[in-house]
């Protein structure tokens, strides 16, 4: 499997994900220590700087020159009938499910964080083949591949809404049970 460029591509990015988001986030909670900061401020931050991550790694991975290094672009995204395989589609669904689970926990606080972070794994999509289309980097721009991060973006979104559901009831069920006096 790892001998298959994206998925290995894939395995390296989501480790480079944990060490650029465990790094800054040491960094983040050696500096909120010092200040004193409450555990909600230091949460957003760390949750901000892990989408910021998997945001970056995304970008870094998808715009990396392709197999045949600089040069000519391959098929354009506004080909259909370009081929899709089975491991390209999983590959990049599994490849923005980091990106949406962390969107919405950023936005978690707003009325519909899962329409926001699938709405924000669209756009990073759009921009990154729109990219690929333009830029000769021999890398191939597919409306299909938009599909499958959109849907990775939205997988993750739904888990990321469940788990942050899931530790918010019981934090206001603590909140709203009764005070004995």
């Amino acid at each position: 499997m790892l001998r298959e460029l994206h998925f290995g591509s894939i395995l390296l990015g989501a480790a480079l994900v944990a060490v650029i988001a465990a790094g800054a986030s040491g960094a983040v909670l050696a500096s909120s220590r010092k200040n004193g900061d409450d555990r909600d401020a230091i949460v957003g931050r760390l949750e901000r700087i892990w989408l910021v991550a998997s945001v970056a790694v995304v970008v870094g991975l998808t715009l990396q020159p392709g197999p045949g290094g600089f040069g000519s672009p391959l098929p354009s995204m506004l080909d259909p009938f370009a081929p899709l395989g089975k491991r390209d589609a999983l590959a990049n669904t599994i490849l923005y499910l980091p990106v949406g689970f962390f969107a919405a926990a950023v936005w978690k606080s707003k009325p519909r964080p899962v329409v926001w972070a699938t709405g924000l794994a669209l756009s990073v999509s759009l921009v990154i083949e729109l990219a690929q289309f333009v830029l000769p980097i021999s890398r191939s721009a597919q409306f299909h591949d938009v599909v499958f991060n959109t849907l990775g973006g939205f997988i993750g979104a739904l888990a990321g809404s469940v788990v942050f559901q899931l530790v918010r009831e019981p934090k206001q069920r603590v909140a709203d049970a009764p005070r004995g006096e």
